[in-house]
C-alpha cells in the first residue's frame, strides 16, 4: 500500500510541476512555487546582438530574495537588406563595385563584381580562306571597340567523285576526287565486294561421320567453289534392337543405332528370365514403312483369355506402349486404329524377343468424304475418280495398283511458280513414270480457267503426266486446305499422304522431284513388305512348361 502511495504523490508532483511551469509558477529551493509575471525586456535585441528579458516573482512573501528573477537571451533579429546599388560599374576587362544597407541598422556591405566580357561582332576579313590555307578577320567589341586578329578554320573541298576502277569480288577499287575550287586530288581504295554465294547442287551427301560437298555459284562474278556440308552427326535411337535374346539360363543383349546410318551407339545387358521377374514388353504400332503410327489407338494384352494389360491415353505415347508383365507368351489386339487402317486380328509376343512390332496396313478409304474434311500428313486419303483433258479416267486406286507412289500437284494456267517447274517435274517424270503417277489438277473454282485453256496449256508443252479440269465437282485442292500455287502432294503406295509442299520448286525441280520420286519408290522404304493386314508367324522355343510363342509383325 505503501508503494503504492508512493508512486501516485510522485506522479501527482511531476504533473504539478508541468501545471505550473505553464502557469509561469516555479520551484525554489526552499519548497516555495514562484509565481512568475509577465517578461520585461532589460536589453533590445538589435540585427547583431541578443538583447535580454526578464521576469520576477510576484508574491510578496517569497523568501528567496536572490533566486525571485528569472533573466533569458534574447536571438539577435538579423539584417534586413535593401537592394545593391552599383558603385563603380564593370567594364569588359575589368569588374566594379556595387553596396546594399540595412533598412535596420543601416550598416553598409559592398562587394565587387566580375568584368563583363567583350561582345565580340561576326568579324570583318583581312584574308578569305580557302580549301588549302587559313583566312584572317578582324573582330570588334560592340561595347568598348576594341579589336583584335584571328585566324579563321580552312573552308572545306568540294569535292567531285570520279571512281576510276570499279571494285570486284576479290579485288579492291579505287576512287578519285578533285575538288572543283582549288583542284586539290585524292585518290583512295574501294574495298573489295566479297562473294555472293549460291548453294548450288550436292556433289557428295554428308554422312554421320564424314562432311559431304556442295558446290557453290558467286550471284555477282559467276565464279564457283566446292563448301563443305558438315557432318550430320549420329542419330540417336528411340527403339532398340535385341541382338541376343534371354532365356531362362542366360542373359541376352540389345543394342541401340543411329536411325540414319545404322551403327551401332550403345549397348545393354538383357538379364536372363525368371518365371516370377517381370520383364518390360514394349509394343510399338507401326506402318509398314516403319513409322509409328501415334494416333488414339487402344492396345490390350491377353493371357490366355484373360485381359492382363491395356494402354491408355497416357502410356500410349508416339505409338509405343511399356508395360512390366511375367515373361510369357501373350496376345495382343490393336483398336481404335485411324479411318483406311487395317490391324491384325491379333499378334502375339515371346519372352525372348519382347519388342513387339504391330504392323497396320492401309489402302485409299471408300465411299464419299464429308464437306469439313481437311487432309493432314499421315491420313489416308479417300479414293477418287477424276477425267484428264485427254478423256482419260483415272482413279486414285488404279494408279496406286499399279505406281508405288502419286504425286497430286495443284496449279493453274498463269502461276509463275508453276511454269517454273514444270519443265523440271516433266524430266523427273519421265525418268520414274514406271513407279510414279503424277496428276496436275487445275481448279476452275480457285482460278476461273476454262477446260479448252488447261488442254492447250498441256499440249502446248508437252505434258505427258495426266492433267485434270477440275469444273468444281471433285474441289480437291479444297480437301487439302490449298492457299497458293502450286501445291504438292505425295501420296505413297497405300493411299497415306506422306508429304506435301506449298510453293514451287523453282529452276532445280528435275533434280528436286527426282529425289523424292527416288525416296518413295525404293526397294527399302517398306520395312514390312506384305500388302494386306500381317498374319502372325509362328515360332516354337524352348521355354519352362513348353510354352510355345509367336513372333510379331506378321512376319516370319
Amino acid at each position: 500500500m505503501k508503494k503504492l502511495f508512493g508512486r501516485t504523490a510522485f506522479f501527482a508532483l511531476i504533473a504539478g510541476m508541468l501545471v505550473c511551469g505553464a502557469l509561469g509558477v516555479a520551484a525554489c529551493g526552499s519548497g516555495h512555487v514562484h509565481v512568475y509575471g509577465a517578461w520585461s525586456v532589460e536589453k533590445e535585441a538589435t540585427c547583431e546582438e541578443a538583447g535580454v528579458r526578464s521576469r520576477t516573482c510576484t508574491d510578496p512573501r517569497c523568501p528567496v530574495e536572490k533566486e525571485r528573477t528569472q533573466t533569458e537571451e534574447i536571438a539577435p533579429l538579423g539584417h534586413e537588406w535593401g537592394i545593391w546599388k552599383i558603385v563603380t560599374p564593370a567594364t569588359c576587362t575589368e569588374g566594379g563595385t556595387r553596396i546594399r544597407t540595412c533598412n535596420v541598422c543601416q550598416k553598409p556591405e559592398e562587394e565587387a563584381t566580375s568584368p563583363l566580357g567583350h561582345d565580340w561582332d561576326a568579324g570583318d576579313p583581312i584574308e578569305k580562306a580557302t580549301c588549302t590555307q587559313k583566312g584572317l578577320s578582324l573582330f570588334t567589341c560592340n561595347v568598348c571597340g576594341e579589336a583584335e586578329e584571328r585566324e579563321t578554320d580552312m573552308l572545306p573541298h568540294t569535292w567531285s567523285a570520279e571512281r576510276t576502277l570499279e571494285p570486284t569480288c576479290e579485288k579492291a577499287g579505287e576512287e578519285t576526287r578533285t575538288c572543283t575550287v582549288c583542284h586539290t586530288v585524292e585518290k583512295s581504295a574501294v574495298a573489295a565486294l566479297g562473294h555472293v554465294w549460291v548453294a548450288g547442287s550436292v556433289l557428295s551427301d554428308p554422312t554421320c561421320t564424314e562432311a559431304g560437298e556442295r558446290e557453290q555459284t558467286c550471284s555477282r562474278c559467276g565464279n564457283t567453289r566446292t563448301a563443305e556440308i558438315p557432318a550430320l552427326g549420329h542419330s540417336p535411337e528411340g527403339d532398340y534392337t535385341i541382338d541376343v535374346e534371354p532365356t531362362f539360363e542366360h542373359a541376352g543383349s540389345k543394342s541401340y543405332h543411329c536411325t540414319r546410318c545404322g551403327e551401332k551407339i550403345g549397348s545393354v545387358e538383357i538379364p536372363a528370365l525368371d518365371e516370377n521377374t517381370p520383364i518390360e514388353y514394349e509394343f510399338r504400332v507401326l506402318r509398314n514403312n516403319g513409322e509409328k503410327i501415334g494416333a488414339s489407338l487402344s492396345i490390350e494384352v491377353f493371357d490366355g483369355a484373360e485381359k492382363v494389360a491395356a494402354s491408355s491415353r497416357s502410356t500410349l505415347s508416339g505409338g509405343v506402349f511399356r508395360v512390366q508383365l511375367l515373361p510369357k507368351t501373350y496376345t495382343v489386339k490393336v483398336s481404335g486404329v485411324p479411318e483406311g487402317y487395317t490391324a491384325a486380328e491379333s499378334y502375339t509376343v515371346r519372352p525372348e524377343r519382347p519388342v513387339c512390332e504391330l504392323y497396320l496396313t492401309a489402302s485409299p478409304r471408300t465411299g464419299t468424304p464429308g464437306s469439313s474434311l481437311l487432309y493432314r500428313t499421315g491420313d489416308v486419303m479417300y479414293d477418287f475418280s477424276a477425267v484428264t483433258v485427254n478423256g482419260e479416267t483415272v482413279t486414285l486406286s488404279s494408279l496406286l495398283a499399279e505406281k508405288k507412289m502419286v504425286l497430286i500437284n495443284f496449279f493453274y494456267v498463269g502461276c509463275p511458280n508453276c511454269e517454273v517447274e514444270f519443265p523440271g517435274l516433266e524430266a523427273a517424270y519421265r525418268k520414274y513414270e514406271k513407279d510414279v503417277a503424277v496428276i496436275a489438277i487445275d481448279p476452275r473454282s480457285a482460278n476461273g480457267d476454262s477446260e479448252q485453256t488447261v488442254r492447250s496449256y498441256a499440249g502446248s508443252r508437252g505434258f505427258t503426266f495426266h492433267t485434270v479440269w477440275d469444273d468444281g465437282v471433285l474441289d480437291l485442292h479444297k480437301k487439302f486446305g490449298v492457299t497458293g500455287y502450286p501445291f504438292s502432294v505425295i501420296v505413297d503406295g497405300e493411299g497415306v499422304i506422306a508429304w506435301t509442299k506449298l510453293g514451287g520448286m523453282g529452276e532445280n525441280a528435275e533434280e528436286a522431284f527426282g529425289d523424292l520420286f527416288e525416296k518413295y519408290t525404293a526397294d527399302g522404304y517398306w520395312k514390312n513388305q506384305a500388302k494386306s493386314a500381317p498374319t502372325p508367324a509362328r515360332y516354337e522355343a524352348v521355354l519352362p512348361e513348353k510354352r510355345t510363342g509367336s513372333n510379331v509383325g506378321g512376319q516370319s
